[in-house]
């Protein structure tokens, strides 16, 4: 006859001899064998080794707190200096009223991304996109839903570390909206945002890749005055590391035919640096932002010598040199860096 299996006693207790056994066993604690699998995968996201304490990271290269990240160029030189470049693995929202520069500034950037070798994704909600504007790398894609646009953007930021523009928040559309149902509200698209921006900051920091918002302001009822509140609910201007603020201050030439308009950016919001203000550029239509106007911006704003004659023609001269463009927008690059190391260097005690 077989002998029946030993059954352990009621009340879940074990025998005598179980005891002893599993006291003679070194004991590990309960979380440790289900943290087991995942600690390659927790390692891989918080960018460190799980046996070493030393901060370094897998490759064994220690992170310095002078070290910068990688970034892009915008297009606009004192906007450059003031975020130190377009930062990579984050969050950029830029907001303002109609026609005040968001779309060019935004092309800007993609242009100087596709310079540098970097993959760019234009998200065309709006339909408005001038696609003789737009850089001849850059991949444009019309998503016909909110879901649609948050698919495409997560699968993008997954798998390389690319640029992605989205114009705009207020264009996004819900299925629900589009198959009819018009009692859908605003929470809801506010959900969806609110979703979309705390699943990207897991995964831009690891892909590398750069997120641009765009968006526009929404009215006060009560007023019926513009106000600081943008679409997309408070979720955007959370998780943004960047918050840029867009406006028109004048246009360009004769007030019938105006060929450009004059535009201010101001940094709101600057998690990546220690730097916040403002920069102006023009904006030429049809052609985009003057890298060459913003350059001389930027030199009379540092104060450096040599830039008080006509706007208009010192523009024109630097159009015909483009050498001595790049050699004045370097010089700005160093006097920016010498005053910001004269501002963190602690004063020298005079001798007594």
């Amino acid at each position: 006859m077989e002998r029946p299996p030993c059954r352990a006693p009621v009340g879940g207790k074990l025998w005598p001899g179980q005891i002893a056994q599993r006291a003679a066993q070194p004991q590990e604690p309960p979380w440790r064998s289900r943290m087991a699998p995942l600690l390659p995968t927790v390692a891989l996201a918080v960018g460190c080794n799980p046996r070493c304490r030393t901060g370094r990271t897998q490759r064994g290269e220690s992170r310095s707190r002078d070290e910068k990240p990688q970034a892009d160029g915008t297009g606009v030189l004192m906007l450059d200096l003031l975020l130190d470049g377009l930062p990579r693995g984050h969050m950029v929202e830029a907001f303002g009223p109609p026609q005040a520069g968001k779309t060019s500034l935004a092309l800007a950037w993609a242009e100087g991304a596709c310079r540098q070798g970097r993959q760019c994704f234009f998200m065309d909600l709006d339909r408005t996109l001038d696609h003789e504007l737009a850089p001849a790398q850059m991949v444009v894609l019309e998503p016909k839903s909110a879901e649609e646009a948050v698919r495409m953007a997560e699968d993008i930021a997954k798998s390389s570390s690319s640029l992605i523009v989205i114009d705009s928040i207020a264009n996004l559309v819900p299925e629900k909206e589009l198959a009819g149902d018009m009692k859908l509200q605003y929470s809801d698209v506010s959900r969806l945002t609110s979703i979309f921006c705390r699943k990207m900051e897991r995964f831009l920091p690891q892909s590398g890749a750069t997120i641009l918002f765009i968006n526009h302001f929404r009215s006060q009822s009560s007023f019926d005055t513009v106000s600081g509140l943008t679409c997309g609910g408070n979720a955007l201007a959370y998780r943004s590391s960047i918050r840029l603020c867009i406006q028109q201050l004048a246009l360009l030439g004769a007030e019938e035919h105006p060929h450009g308009a004059r535009c201010h950016v101001e940094v709101l919001k600057n998690k990546v640096s220690a730097h916040l203000g403002g920069a102006d550029f023009d904006l030429v239509f049809g052609e985009g932002i003057s890298w060459e106007g913003s350059v001389l911006d930027a030199t009379r704003k540092l104060k450096l010598p040599g830039f008080d004659g006509e706007r208009e023609e010192l523009v024109a001269d630097l159009l015909k040199a483009p050498e001595a463009c790049d050699k004045l927008a370097e010089d700005c690059r160093e006097s920016w860096a010498l005053r910001c190391q004269s501002k963190t260097s602690p004063a020298k005690a005079s001798p007594s």
